[in-house]
């Protein structure tokens, strides 16, 4: 895909280039009072050719299939919604009242960047769910915004925010 992007970067560039030349060529030709038949006899036609050329063969063949992963919460991420947000969210939909705690948590584990690792690779996602503590879980669900949030609300609500998060819960504890 980068490559794809960097074809086409690269075909935008000749083609800005040379209208770029073409149109500055006939300025400087318009100004010195040549007329448009004399502009292209100033300038070789190999030259342009040649980017033709190059252009021709930075045909980018489409896409028919992708290897990419589908994340498990597309739909809420392409809602427009920063991941505060959607933690909310998403507690408001599980009759979860203590989203504070929930974005807090989520906050000091990850600093709301969910494909983080952390713990030489163990823990995963924004609630940091450790992966020999729970081998079961999968990185797709760890980095799942709404699997790991609703992973998060059951831990809490089956008393086990200290367990889970101690260390975070004893910063949210002397802050709050």
């Amino acid at each position: 895909m980068k490559n794809n992007i960097n074809h086409i970067m690269g075909t935008l560039y000749i083609i800005v280039g040379t209208c770029a030349i073409l149109f500055f060529g006939m300025g400087i030709g318009l100004f010195m009072g040549q007329n448009l038949c004399d502009i292209g006899k100033l300038v070789q036609a190999p030259y342009f050719d040649d980017y033709t050329e190059i252009i021709k063969s930075k045909t980018i063949e489409p896409v028919t299939e992708l290897d990419i992963e589908i994340p498990l919460d597309l739909e809420v991420e392409v809602s427009g919604m920063t991941i505060p947000e959607q933690i909310r969210q998403i507690a408001q939909e599980q009759d979860f009242i203590d989203e504070d705690l929930l974005v807090n948590i989520a906050y000091c584990e990850s600093s709301f960047r969910k494909d983080i690792r952390g713990d030489n690779g163990h823990s995963r996602g924004l609630f940091q769910i450790n992966d020999i503590a729970y081998p079961e879980i999968t990185d797709a669900q760890a980095f799942s915004i709404s699997w790991s949030t609703n992973w998060a609300i059951d831990r809490i609500k089956a008393g086990q925010e200290y367990k889970e998060w101690k260390n975070c819960m004893r910063k949210i504890e002397d802050y709050i």
